[in-house]
Formats: structure tokens, sequence, C-alpha cells
């Protein structure tokens, strides 16, 4: 399970050490420089990300020498390797930011190749533990290489792309049985994934082959199985599909089709590569500590477990004695390593400073701490700072003077006779508003936005937004309401309830079965059967023709209540109780 670790009030009255030294600022603020324990966060993954069936890659072996053998034959791809040896310091890593995404740290390395075959023994490429097996008869063979923070939000923004580690030609992946290769679910989280991992083979010039695994639905390249590929070419999304339980890329190398793991990075276990020899252009530091992000939040953010959306609640505008949430979002932090957090205001006088002391040490972690805004804070642009492992991130956030004056008199959503939601809202004084921004969600909690409405600049108004994507089901909406002075205000969610709210009816016919009938809203996506405690006990990818019954086997089952819930990516989620007795 994901875990936050959060740290509780007890915790911080016991470890908190006070005053270190006391600071008199000519600008007034009068304060100490303290350890303080943050008030949230924690280590964000323990665990693995993935799960790997010996059987999965004994049929991506046989698959791909026939794939081969068939592209050699045809003249498609060169009859022998270009360069047929192992090609030392030459891998780039596999990760991009997309264009449009500019944060400057983005992942981190969660497991590496497990060296020791003894079941139960953990034994990575500099001889710790940061690898693992499963089920006694697998051991990790690849990099897990994680997205951090918020990978969700990230892989549905399309914000991380795979490329080619190096370059070479495509012998499996995009066009091979697309419905199972490029077509798989991205919410299976974890065992019981009834498709492959949307992939990519690459046949490298030095005849190794690179494994790319996880990538989101629908983004792998549309160039054809045979087709060349540069270093550095993107390749996909980064993404959760097959058995993942976070959005991260599984890297591997083998030294041919044969499907022999080759470990790339250079240490005193790895014996599957000459000694002191990388196959990176640059390795990167066993823990390469530093922090990836720093935001302010005006709500507590809140990594979610597999498959919901974080909440990442970022604010940047506050208002005098306004609390903030400050936080850093770190890699590969050590268990006594400190990090100086600091808060700067508008004339950029210290307001207020303290430090972090790590007491684990973690792949990834975040932190954050209440920050109170004077009552008669400067306006203007201030700014937040963390420092760590030789790393200054900041980022700005405005206070302003006065917040939004406005009244919001009501805000209601019907369906249309289009069966499009409607929402309808009357303000009073939104003359400072700058717009309002609609935003979508699935579970009340986070949204998207889906459009904009103009301000009227009258005394009291009323508006009406149709939402043209409406879809079948339950489906959560609010207002962002933003003002000239970039202060932002947010209403209250309301849903609507657009047709059928189940999608689908069930019943169980037999101890061991379940009858499930599909309705307008559903022909193809996911069952999945969860426990009185939201576990996923049986899953189910399905498919069929409006109306028809589906029976879906459940033996093994206690007796007692379930939730059926099905999922794809058109339509929200739909659920359904279903008693099972014996």
């Amino acid at each position: 399970m994901l875990s936050h670790s959060l740290f509780p009030e007890s915790m911080r009255q016991t470890i908190l050490s006070f005053f270190v030294v006391a600071l008199s600022l000519q600008n007034g603020y009068s304060q100490v420089v303290e350890n303080r324990i943050p008030d949230g966060g924690g280590a964000f993954l323990s665990g693995p990300s993935d799960q790997m069936d010996p059987a999965i890659k004994k049929l991506w072996v046989y698959r791909l020498k026939q794939s081969v053998a068939s592209l050699r034959a045809s003249g498609v791809i060169p009859a022998a390797p270009i360069s047929p040896q192992i090609t030392y310091s030459s891998l780039r890593m596999p990760l991009k930011r997309a264009t449009a995404f500019t944060d400057s740290g983005y992942y981190a390395m969660e497991a590496f190749m497990d060296h020791n075959p003894a079941a139960g023994q953990l034994r990575d490429f500099n001889c710790g533990t940061r690898t693992w097996e499963y089920n006694g008869d697998y051991n990790h063979t690849g990099t897990d290489i994680n997205i951090f923070p918020f990978p969700w939000t990230r892989m549905n923004d399309n914000s991380v792309e795979v490329v080619a580690a190096a370059a070479g030609y495509i012998i499996e992946g995009n066009g091979y049985n697309r419905s199972n290769v490029d077509g798989c679910d991205f919410t299976n989280c974890q065992g019981g994934a009834p498709c492959e991992a949307n992939q990519i083979f690459l046949l490298h010039d030095d005849g190794t082959v690179g494994v790319y695994l996880h990538m989101k639905r629908n983004t792998i390249t549309t160039k054809a199985i045979g087709a060349r590929i540069e270093k550095g070419e993107y390749l996909g999304i980064v993404g959760s599909s097959g058995r993942s339980r976070v959005p991260h890329l599984h890297f591997e190398i083998w030294q041919d089709t044969n499907g022999e793991p080759i470990d790339p990075w250079m240490g005193t276990c790895n014996t599957t590569i000459a000694s002191g020899q990388t196959m990176w252009e640059t390795q990167e530091a066993y823990r390469a500590s530093s922090i990836l992000k720093v935001m302010t939040h005006g709500l507590a953010p809140v990594m979610a477990a597999c498959p919901e959306n974080e909440q990442v609640n970022v604010q940047t505008v506050f208002v005098p004695g306004n609390t903030l949430k400050v936080a850093a979002y770190y890699r590969d932090n050590i268990s006594g390593q400190t990090v100086t957090h600091r808060v700067y205001d508008a004339n950029n006088d210290l307001y207020s400073q303290w430090t972090q002391t790590f007491t684990s040490t973690d792949n990834t972690s975040f932190a954050y701490y209440n920050v109170v805004l004077p009552v008669n804070a400067i306006a203007g642009s201030w700014r937040y700072e963390a420092s760590y492992a030789g790393y200054t991130k900041s980022t700005n956030f405005i206070v302003t003077l006065s917040s939004l004056p406005l009244d919001l008199l009501g805000f209601e959503v019907s369906t249309n006779s289009n069966k499009k939601n409607e929402l309808s809202w009357e303000v009073v004084n939104d003359q400072e508003l700058q717009e309002y921004e609609v935003e979508r969600g699935q579970d009340g909690r986070s949204g998207i936005s889906i459009g904009k409405v103009a301000v009227k600049q009258a005394l009291q108004n009323s508006y009406k937004f149709t939402d043209e994507q409406s879809l079948p089901g339950i489906a959560y909406y609010r207002l962002k309401m933003v003002g000239k002075n970039g202060a932002v205000k947010y209403s209250k969610w309301v849903v609507a309830k657009n047709g059928s709210t189940s999608g689908f009816t069930a019943a169980t016919v037999s101890n061991s079965s379940i009858q499930v009938q599909l309705l307008e809203a559903s022909s193809k996506g996911m069952l999945y059967l969860r426990n009185s405690q939201g576990q996923v006990v049986k899953s189910w990818n399905i498919a069929g023709t409006i109306g028809q019954v589906l029976t879906l086997k459940a033996s093994g089952l206690a007796s007692g209540v379930y939730l059926l819930e099905f999922r794809n990516d058109q339509y929200q989620p739909f659920t359904k109780k279903v008693l099972i007795a014996r």
C-alpha cells in the first residue's frame, strides 16, 4: 500500500528540538530558528511498484524470437547486430519532460535488479537491498523509475515521456496484438491484471534488447514493428498499465532475445557486465539526494492509493492572517540529513526559518508545514524556499490585502433534454472577479478544468454553463472563482446524476458466479469486486454489446456484501452492491 506516514502531534511534541539560535530582524519579525517536525507528509511508497509473472516473460521471449527471425528474413532489420558487443557508457535516461512540463525534478529510482537468486534474499548492484522478488520464483530484473511528486496527476497530464535509451529497431509492442499491448487499463493496480503492460521492445544496435513497460494506454509511438528508433526518440507516456500500482517505467536490458537480463549499473555486486564499467552515459549516485519540487497549498496535499487521483490542493494567493501550507518533495532523503526552510516577505526580508531532520531513508518523500501569515502582512510577492543536499528550490506566492468580496447565492446542476449537464449560479458583488472556471471531477475532491465563463461586471448576475462532454453516470462540479488580484475562491461541489447511475445490473446466481447485464453506459471496461475493506478480490476485463448478460466466475469467496465496480476511460465509475451467500 501507499504509505503517507503522517507525523502525529504526539510525535511532534516528543521530538521537537527548541530554539537553536534567536534572531532579531530589522523588519520587526521576531522568531527563533528551530528544528521542526513536519505537520504532515512522510514516505510516499513502500514495497515494489509492480509485479511480474515469470510465465509472461517466457511468452515475451517466444514472441520476440519469432518477430526478429521474421524481420531479419524479410530484410526489414539487419541480419546481425551493427556493433555485436555490449556498448558501455552509452545509455541515456529513458525519461524526458514533455514540452509543456517545466518541473526540473520529476523522477526517482524505486528498485533495481535483484542479484541474489535465493528466495527471501535481496541484493542490488550496490550490494544493498533496494530491489524485490515475487512469490519466491521471480527476482526483479530491471530498474523501476517512479514519477514524483503527484504521479497520477502527471500521468493524466501526459507530463513525462518514455524515450529510447539507445538506438535500435522495434521488435514488439506497437502493432502486435494491439488490443492487448496498447489497450491495457492503467488502473489495475496490483495483481490479477487481465492484460499485459503496454510495452515496447527495442533491438539495440549492439544486439541487446531494451524493455520498456507500463506505458499509458493509447500513447505508444505509431511506428510499426521493424521501424528504426533513434536514441532519445519518443516511445510513449509513463503510465501504470498491467500489474502496476503507481505510474512508473520498468526498464531493463537483455543480452539478446533469449531474455537473459543485464544490469546497466556499475557496482560491486553486479556481475552481468565487466567490472568497473557502466552502460549509462552518466551514472547517477546510488542515493541522489535532492529536492524535486517545492509548492504552496491551501489545504494539505494528499497522496492517493492506486487508482485514485491525488489531491494537489495547490494555492498561490493568500490574505494576511491566512495559514498556508508550504511543502517540499524529496528524492533519496537519508536519515540524519537536514533541510533548511525559509519564507521571505514581499520586501525580501526573512519572515520565518526552520530546519527539518530526516528520521528515515526513503526513495521519495514529502513534508509540509503550516505557516501563519501576520495580520499586517506586506502585500506583494512572497517566497518560500528549501535548501537540501546542495540544492535550493523556491516558489513565489502572492499576499493580497483584500479577499474576494463576492457572495454566491446559488449553484445548481441539472440534466437537459439532450442529456447534457447544465450548471447555473447567481452571484452578488463579482466585479472584482477576472473569470469563472468550471471544474469537473469524479469524487468530489479534485477535478479538471472544462471551461471558463467571463464575468458580466454587474451588481447581481446569473450565469449558465453546459458541459458538452457530459457522460452518463455521476459527475461532480465546482466553480473556481479567480479574482483580478490573483485571489482564488472555490464553491462547494454539486452532483449530477445523468441517465443511469449504475451502468449495469448485477446479481449472484450462485455462490460461485455473478450475473451482469450491461446497460447503455457500459460495453467495454474493467469490473472490480471489492470486499468490505475496499480490497479488490476479483477483477474481470469485459467487453460486450448493450443489454448482453455476462456470467462471471467468483468462486472461493466468503459470504457477505461486496461492491462491484465498473471502470473505463469514457464514463464515471459505476458501483453496485452484490450479496454472496452460501
